[in-house]
Formats: structure tokens, sequence, C-alpha cells
């Protein structure tokens, strides 16, 4: 296994994360709305919110040891709950179980911190990369014990005998153990805090050298796959893309393609002439991908050819998703592009839509000079 990434230039565009993975394994079809096809969620439940607000203050408190409640309300002011009382549901629900957290910490004094939040990438010889952040790192120098622990804010649970083998956690080791070569022993652990049930396994680190083989079969598996079909189970109920899912809208086989050459390709040519083919589609279900392309590609080649298919593609309803979603982002040379000729588009589509209606007033009316002048009218 490769040392971690050091440079950005020598980054794979595609990556796997325990999110992807997971979200792939309970559902193809939600792994395709998320990260192939990039379509916004039909909604977010408050417990996503719960929990990316719970690792940011858990890693606040530590950090600073300052009073919560101010850190608290300016997070939930950040994110748009779907009803009025989620708000509350939140916040008190965030209170206990942060309470529950400062029991379990109290427990904890002698350990040194090693990392909170601490992101690490992963390189396999096959050129595979797996990004992700462990909650919390931390050495106790008594035993020569490492810990890794993560935070679970939910009320299911992993079975105590699966630990061990524990995907994610082992992805975790795995990554720790590059970055600190000399480890020795290490354990890895879940805190669930609704009532802080902690479940731990040791690691037996030359085990580990097995997670390279296991990051490239869930690549494969994903990489190959084309049908992306729905999964049915309980989590249905609470899927943040139900209704997309109900109206099970997909593009065509040539469509698809190019999807996943456009978000899973390493090569930027390749990418580039995906997005030309997708904004040749004439396909609005495309937009998406091509408006992720426009933000997050790292190649100026396939964002300005995203703009482009943009411009051929997109509608008034584009170019606002469009404004809204760059409103906090610099603006680039490739999104203003994208903006202009979506503009053009929407403006050059209003004035089309303006003559037909005057044509066809004129025609009813037997105004044949109105209609010859309508001919003429220059092009704005």
């Amino acid at each position: 296994m490769k040392a971690i990434l050091k440079t950005h230039n020598a980054r794979p565009h595609y990556y796997l994360s325990h999110e992807r993975v997971f979200n792939f394994e309970r559902c193809p079809r939600r792994y395709y709305y998320s990260y192939v096809l990039f379509a916004p969620p039909d909604f977010t439940p408050y417990y996503l919110y719960l929990g990316k607000i719970i690792h940011k203050i858990l890693a606040y408190i530590e950090c600073t040891g300052e009073p919560f409640k101010p850190f608290l309300l300016d997070l939930l002011f950040q994110f748009e709950f779907q009803e009025e009382d989620e708000i509350k549901k939140v916040y008190d629900l965030s209170l206990s179980l942060i309470s529950n957290w400062r029991r379990w910490r109290s427990e904890r004094d002698e350990e040194e911190i090693k990392g909170l939040e601490r992101p690490f990438q992963i390189l396999t010889n096959n050129g595979t990369l797996f990004k992700g952040r462990i909650d919390r790192v931390s050495y106790q120098p008594e035993n020569q014990l490492w810990v890794i622990s993560d935070y679970k804010t939910g009320s299911s649970k992993i079975p105590r005998k699966d630990i061990a083998n524990n995907l994610q956690l082992n992805l975790y080791a795995f990554a720790l153990s590059n970055q600190e070569p000399n480890i020795a022993n290490l354990r890895v652990e879940l805190i669930y805090l609704r009532d802080n049930d902690v479940r731990g396994a040791d690691i037996h680190l030359p085990n580990l050298a097995e997670v390279e083989a296991r990051i490239e079969s869930e690549k494969e598996e994903i990489i190959k796959g084309t049908e992306y079909p729905p999964r049915s189970g309980w989590y249905c109920k609470i899927c943040r893309f139900k209704t997309r899912c109900s109206l099970n809208e997909t593009p065509d086989k040539d469509s698809i393609f190019s999807l996943k050459s456009l978000a899973e390709d390493d090569s930027s040519d390749k990418r580039a002439a995906a997005a030309f083919a997708l904004g040749n589609s004439r396909m609005k279900l495309v937009t998406w991908a091509l408006v992720h392309a426009l933000r997050t590609d790292e190649s100026n080649k396939v964002r300005r050819e995203a703009a482009r298919a943009l411009g051929k593609l997109a509608d008034e309803w584009t170019l606002s998703f469009l404004v809204k979603t760059m409103a906090y982002e610099p603006l680039t040379e490739e999104g203003l592009l994208a903006l202009e000729l979506i503009a053009d588009r929407c403006s050059h589509r209003r004035r089309s839509v303006r003559t037909i209606k005057l044509r066809q007033e004129f025609s009813a009316t037997g105004n044949e000079s109105n209609i010859k002048e309508l001919d003429h009218e220059p092009e704005d």
C-alpha cells in the first residue's frame, strides 16, 4: 500500500468514501442519485443535521473548552429544517447527547488527544483513492495504546461481534497506521451517544493489509454498475430521494455511460468528452451532473465543457439553481461562462415564445403586414 497522498496533482479524480460505499450497498439507486446524477435531495431529515451538529460541537468542546451553546445555536440556523419543531427537537437531543458524551469523556482524562475530525487519504497500489475523516484519535501512554473513536448519534447499532471486521473502522485503522507507522497497539470503538454504549475491538495490525483488497473490491463493484436498481427496505420511508425514485426517471444508456464517465473517469479528456455528449443529449435530467462538474472538477477543460453543455440545455430554472448554488463561492471564469450562455439561451427562448404568440395573434386577425414586419424583426 502506498503512503498517504501528499500532492494534489497525484490525486485521482474519482474517490471512494465510507458514505459512498454504504449508500451503494444499501441501495444502488440512491448511490446513483447522490454520486452519478448529483441530484438535490427531496428533503433532508433532521437526524442527518443532528449528526453533523454533534460532531462539530464535540470537536469544538475538546479544542476550546469554551461554553458550547452559542456555537450550537449558530449551527442550528445554518441548516434548512423541514418543520419548525425540528429545530427544538435537534436542540434538545443535542443537549442530551452532549451530556452523555461528557460522562464518557470524564473517564478518559488520562488520554492524549492526537486528532479531532482527523482527515485521511488512502491510495492503493492500483490507484484507488479512499478519503475519510476520523472523529477522534487518542493515545494512552500507560499501555502504549492508540484508540480510534467514532461517534454515533442514531439508535441502530452494529453487533459487537462485527466490530473487528467493520469496513469503516478497519479503513480508519489502516489510515492511522499509515500516518503513525510506530503504532504498537490499536483499538477501535463506536460510541453510541444516546445511551453511552461503547462497542470496541482490538485490531491485529498485520491483518490490515487486507484492507486494500476490500477497497479494490468495493470500487470494482461500484464502477461496473450501470443499472442502479432500487433496493427496497425499511429505509425507503426516510430516503431523501423517495419522491424522485417513485417517478422512476432514468436517462438512456448512452447518457448513463456519459454520466458515469463524467463522475468516475480519471481522464480529464474523457470527462470533457462526456460533458460534451451530455450537452447534446437534450435531457434536462443531466443538468445537475453538469453543474457539479462545473463547480468541483479540477480540470479547466472539463469545467469549460460543462459550461458549454449547460448553455445548450439550461432554462430559467437551471439559471436560478446555478445562481443559488454558486452564491457563496468565488465566481470562476467557467462559472461566468455558464451563466452568460444560460442567460442568453433563456433570453432567446423568451423572444422565440413571444414571436410565436404574436404570429398566432396576427394570423387569427388576418394582419399580414404585421407578420411580415415580425419576420424582419432584428435579433437583440
